[in-house]
């Protein structure tokens, strides 16, 4: 009394008894309600996308043949259409897969949690400053795609300088000074930063000469050059004396940035 079943559904099965030498033959039927089976779903891998990275697309599949539906459980997502999802930030997005029942299987559903990277932001300086040796300290400006925070740290990479405060930076000579701008992690967005080359010129310098108003044939002649800055620490070189447009050599500047030569009166 073994049946088999080919769906879901109500099975009439009847049982016969034959007629025999007192009976007559006689049959009755019964209803046998056969159950839908159950239905699993299954998502595929789970996508990778960055937030600002454009939508994506979830993939699921079940032994059902029953239409899925999909939607949005938890997290920094919305359904656009079918089983594409937008991201409104990075973090853990939660998607439902709805298989619908069928004739012959139950509906079902599945889960998948999808990762919303953190996006990468891109920190710009402005023009550069052209800052002069003693002439001040001298600032810089630069500005992140972070929009969870436009807030940066300055630093210096490199050269004759220092961060005073903020995007303040102090020199200490002449030449390259290198800084750098940095943006923190956040919510939504990864650390990054940039770096800027700030030119420091030279500072000016002012040469005063003096020299006897008369000298004899021959006589050497005491001469002097003065050299004025804004500040005499680390003042070095040397200045070189003419007389009549011809170099009568050079000497070296002293602590006091002053420089002397004796040369012959020919």
């Amino acid at each position: 009394a073994t049946f088999s079943s080919s769906g879901a559904g109500t099975c009439k099965v009847q049982a016969s008894g034959a007629a025999t030498a007192n009976f007559l033959a006689a049959s009755a039927t019964q209803d046998v309600t056969i159950a839908k089976a159950a239905s699993t779903t299954t998502f595929g891998t789970a996508p990778t996308p960055t937030y600002l990275g454009g939508n994506f697309i979830v993939s699921a599949t079940n032994d059902s043949g029953g239409a899925i539906t999909y939607s949005r459980v938890s997290g920094p997502c919305a359904l656009v259409s079918g089983a594409t999802f937008s991201s409104s930030g990075a973090g853990s997005c939660g998607v439902k897969a709805d298989s619908a029942a069928t004739t012959n299987y139950l509906a079902s559903s599945a889960q998948q949690t999808v990762t919303i990277a953190k996006a990468q932001p891109t920190v710009t300086f402005g023009a550069a400053p052209t800052p002069t040796y003693l002439g001040g300290n001298f600032t810089v400006s630069a500005t992140t795609t972070n929009t969870d925070s436009a807030g940066l740290t300055y630093s210096v990479v490199s050269g004759p300088c220092a961060l005073v405060s903020g995007a303040t930076f102090s020199s200490s000579g002449a030449g390259t000074c290198k800084v750098q701008a940095s943006g923190a992690v956040t919510t939504n967005y990864l650390a990054a930063s940039a770096q800027q080359d700030v030119t420091i010129a030279k500072a000016p310098t002012t040469t005063a000469v003096s020299a006897p108003g008369a000298v004899q044939y021959s006589d050497k002649v005491n001469l002097s050059a003065t050299v004025s800055a804004a500040s005499l620490s680390g003042l070095t070189g040397s200045v070189e004396f003419f007389m009549n447009g011809t170099s009568q050599g050079s000497s070296p500047i002293n602590t006091s940035g002053v420089a002397t030569l004796s040369p012959q009166v020919l």
